[in-house]
């Protein structure tokens, strides 16, 4: 499992039950009637405090955790998402509360009103990409990707950097401008029993406008909801760029009062 739940503390406030009450109240109607309709958001955080308020906004933005950064400044850049939140200034979450196990306390999310939610159609983030893996064969995620793309590029002695999206794009003309619609060039970089991320290059000679097809929401099947009509899915990684309250979930009676 690949989901990140780590809170950083300097986007995480601690705050007092009623102060808690009091934002929930004045901004997170549509999250509490979700709650009540037993739609809920939750997050796992190395934390023992009862409530805490977070604005992911607040710090620079995150880096993809354990892995290099490239699909997420993709699809941070890709006009197919330009309507979903930014995953790099986003509060990574899940539907499920079995999920948050074993990445400390398990806390509600309220989101305040209007919020965007982006919705995973799997359990993971990682996993939910099989459209860019449709040659494979069981098991996927997206370490695969970052694998293969790493392969491919010292295979033609470029360097990759995804240290800024403006050096991934560097990186990726450059890749362009070495195979100048040489189609017997880039049939030699395929190993056929790699995922092949290539697939469909040869029509576009755009590594970038590629990807972003092939990494695109809508055929991978992620959703974008208002908190207000965020429905009942069952064990899906969530995301959301929104100020919310965060309730420990043995706090959650406070809830039930509102």
């Amino acid at each position: 499992m690949r989901l990140k739940l780590f809170m950083s503390k300097r986007r995480s406030k601690k705050i007092k039950k009623n102060k808690t009450i009091d934002l929930i109240k004045e901004n997170c109607k549509q999250a509490l009637n979700k709650y009540k309709k037993d739609i809920i958001i939750f997050r796992g955080i190395k934390s023992n405090d009862n409530f805490l308020f977070v604005d992911p906004k607040s710090s620079k933005p995150r880096r993809s955790a354990h892995t290099k950064n490239y699909y997420t400044l993709i699809n941070d850049n890709s006009s197919y998402w330009k309507q979903y939140p930014k995953r790099s200034e986003s509060l990574i979450c899940t539907t499920s509360s079995n999920t948050t196990e074993g990445y400390g306390t398990s806390y509600i999310v309220l989101p305040y009103d209007n919020a965007k939610i982006g919705v995973c159609s799997k359990s993971d983030y990682w996993f939910s990409f099989p459209n860019l893996f449709k040659l494979a064969d069981g098991y996927y995620d997206m370490s695969l990707f970052n694998n293969e793309l790493e392969r491919l590029f010292q295979q033609v002695d470029i360097e990759l950097s995804d240290k800024s999206y403006k050096d991934l794009q560097h990186s990726f003309s450059l890749f362009d401008i070495t195979f100048d619609h040489d189609v017997d060039s880039i049939d030699s970089l395929i190993n056929e029993d790699s995922y092949n991320i290539l697939k469909g290059y040869d029509k576009v000679w755009d590594l970038m406008k590629h990807f972003n097809t092939l990494l695109a929401p809508e055929p991978n099947k992620f959703d974008l909801y208002k908190i207000n009509n965020l429905d009942g899915d069952v064990d899906k990684e969530v995301w959301t760029d929104s100020k919310a309250v965060l309730i420990n979930i043995n706090n959650k009676d406070i809830l039930d009062e509102l």
